[in-house]
């Protein structure tokens, strides 16, 4: 099936209007495909993801013949970015709009309207750069633009007991957008709906819960920029942040992050390299990617994995984010949540673990917990949950 997404608007659902546009909306059996690179390729969006996606193309040897943003100069015709061409969304010649594939980078902002907006201006193919990257998983990992299978009756009944176990209706609103997106790639928008990337790991749930002798646990640390904004969230009042994160070029960065921190914070930070996983193991692992290396049957590097709770940790917070394999890292951990019962957030969109397996283990193995779900930004990414204690 060809890439057709469509926008849809609700109202915040209670759990009986929820359970019924699941069965009603969600229960399809529509195919998709992943878009290969057919025509030439053009990326729009200079920003993070922009980047990402240059770097990705390098990788898989494909090269994008411009990188077109809304932001970039009008009046230079030798902008550069990355390596590429650089246009202003104005100065695209008409030819390039009509014969070249138009991949959007960017999960800020909607994509249906991202879409409209481009096709007004005469692009005529244009799809989620996420959606191609999910062609060439046999050499590359990158896998935010999976699809999910049609549901079974049995996905039915778990999706059901997951919507039960939300705390709030706004969560059963996210979880139903994602699951949109995941099954049928259709955009639903939901009257008084808020996506905010900018509280991604730190919502207003969270904070308040945040006290002045939290330990920290960051688990997929990057470059530090999630404990960098702990510091900040708890104006530097904390026990200790401990960072895990096993690429060794990520590693160099986070340690660097860690040595520009002040006197008095830099002395309470730690750095793990570990390789963490539902048991000690080994694994092969996609290194060199920034925020998406990760453990991949087309890794090149064979690495020694232990468990979260073979570390003997007791955080009051614990961040996860592996790329797929946070499941993995929870059923390592169960000991060290069961004792310490930290404030757990945890990403769910790499993978079909987010339709409900990953949430299905959480509720059947941490007692007195209220869980929330969140959207940190669209086209099915940033898809949070957090779990806090009663």
């Amino acid at each position: 099936m060809k890439f057709q997404n469509k926008n849809f608007q609700f109202q915040i659902p209670s759990l009986d209007q929820a359970k019924q546009l699941l069965r009603d909306r969600l229960s399809g059996k529509e195919q998709f495909l992943a878009r290969l690179i057919d025509k030439p390729l053009v990326l729009y969006g200079a920003g993070n993801l922009g980047h990402m996606a240059c770097d990705y193309l390098r990788k898989i040897n494909a090269t994008p013949c411009a990188i077109v943003d809304a932001k970039a100069p009008m009046d230079d015709v030798n902008s550069w970015f990355d390596g590429y061409p650089l246009l202003n969304s104005i100065n695209v010649p008409e030819k390039l709009k009509s014969n070249s594939l138009l991949a959007v980078c960017i999960v800020s902002a909607s994509f249906e309207e991202i879409r409209q907006n481009m096709h007004a201006q005469g692009w005529l193919d244009i799809v989620p750069f996420y959606d191609i990257a999910e062609s060439y998983r046999h050499i590359h990992p990158l896998s935010n633009g999976w699809f999910a299978e049609p549901f079974s009756e049995r996905d039915l009944v778990e999706i059901e007991l997951v919507l039960e176990t939300y705390a709030d209706d706004v969560s059963r609103a996210h979880y139903l957008q994602f699951l949109a997106w995941r099954r049928l790639r259709q955009e639903w928008h939901f009257d008084g709906f808020e996506i905010q990337a900018d509280n991604r790991f730190y919502i207003p749930e969270i904070k308040s819960k945040l006290g002045k002798h939290e330990i920290f646990v960051d688990i997929g640390a990057h470059h530090g920029s999630v404990s960098e904004r702990f510091i900040e969230e708890v104006q530097g009042e904390f026990e200790e942040i401990i960072a895990i994160e096993p690429d060794k070029t990520n590693y160099l960065y986070l340690n660097e992050c860690f040595k520009r921190q002040p006197k008095g914070i830099k002395e309470r930070l730690r750095i793990f390299s570990e390789f963490v996983d539902e048991r000690s193991s080994s694994r092969k692992f996609f290194p060199g990617l920034g925020y998406a290396s990760q453990f991949s049957q087309v890794g090149g590097e064979i690495v020694k994995t232990t468990t979260i709770d073979n570390l003997h940790l007791e955080p009051t917070y614990m961040k996860i984010h592996l790329e797929g394999f946070e499941l993995a890292a929870l059923k390592g951990a169960i000991q060290t949540i069961s004792q310490f019962r930290p404030k757990i957030s945890l990403t769910v969109y790499h993978n079909t673990d987010g339709i409900y397996l990953t949430m299905a283990w959480l509720m059947k193995n941490i007692k007195n917990y209220r869980f929330i779900f969140r959207m940190h930004g669209w086209c099915g990414t940033g898809a949070v949950i957090y779990a806090i204690p009663a």
